[in-house]
């Protein structure tokens, strides 16, 4: 995409990711906010629109990069259980947002770095260090 090189080229590739992350997480956020908001939503009910949402931007992105929408069939049983743990992830952000505060929410949410790096000693036997 010829805006998102433009922006490389003015203030760097690192620095493109960090924002695209930063948008990404704004987005996140309001979005279950919006949601949590408004009792009469369901959590079941946000993750469909979710759901639908990232279908169609998908479809969208692979148009664009002209991807083909087949996955090969070695790939199918791992994006399964991937999609699986993702659902149940959002189903229970979704869920939490009627009860929990947002700051209470995201801070659990943002916890998963301390989740790799503890899988990683325990799966790995790697340790952490300060190099």
């Amino acid at each position: 995409m010829q805006v998102l090189s433009a922006v490389q080229r003015v203030v760097g590739v690192d620095n493109t990711s960090y924002l695209l992350v930063l948008i990404g997480n704004v987005f996140w956020i309001l979005s279950l906010m919006f949601c949590a908001e408004n009792k009469k939503v369901d959590f079941a009910s946000m993750n469909r629109w979710r759901g639908l949402a990232t279908i169609l931007i998908n479809a969208v992105l692979c148009r664009l990069y002209g991807e083909s929408w087949a996955f090969s069939t070695k790939d199918i049983f791992k994006l399964n259980i991937r999609n699986t743990f993702s659902s149940v992830r959002g189903m229970a952000m979704a869920f939490g947002m009627h009860y929990l505060t947002s700051p209470v929410i995201h801070t659990i949410a943002n916890s998963g770095p301390i989740i790799v790096f503890i899988m990683d000693y325990f799966r790995n036997g790697k340790t952490i260090t300060r190099r």
